[in-house]
């Protein structure tokens, strides 16, 4: 297998809640972790859904845009996970590697003291010798 070095790929989890058949929470959230090849991707997940299957109370889910579900007791409530494998390009700048830090405004020092004019710094210096 050859790596793209233009791409990486990561894990974005959907989390769903429905009660009574009606949409109630939803949240996605992208994994941080990086992976080379999607294949790396798909094993991560795998994974997590057998560990999940094995080792809590979610099943298979019946309906075919989620991987799975976990009913509660009163049968009501339904939570709904779904993986799914996200592309990224790697973006370089040549010309400019640092744009963020470079075109960000400089933030003023808190315990610097405005600057004086050369005449006033001269005087200043006197005055302490002396």
């Amino acid at each position: 297998m050859q790596i793209n070095k233009n791409k990486i790929y990561r894990i974005k989890i959907a989390a769903v809640v429905y009660k009574n058949k009606k949409l109630i929470y939803r949240n996605e959230v992208t994994l941080p972790t990086i992976y080379n090849l999607r294949s790396e991707c798909r094993k991560h997940i795998l994974r997590e859904t057998q560990y999940r299957l094995r080792n809590s109370n979610f099943f298979i889910s019946p309906r075919i845009d989620f991987d799975l579900v976990r009913y509660t007791q009163e049968a009501t409530s339904n939570t709904y996970l779904r993986y799914r494998v996200i592309e990224e390009k790697i973006v370089k700048n040549v010309n400019k590697p640092n744009l963020i830090l470079e075109d960000a405004p400089k933030k003023k020092e808190l315990n610097s003291s405005p600057k004086l004019s050369k005449d006033k710094e001269q005087k200043q210096n006197k005055n302490l010798l002396f």
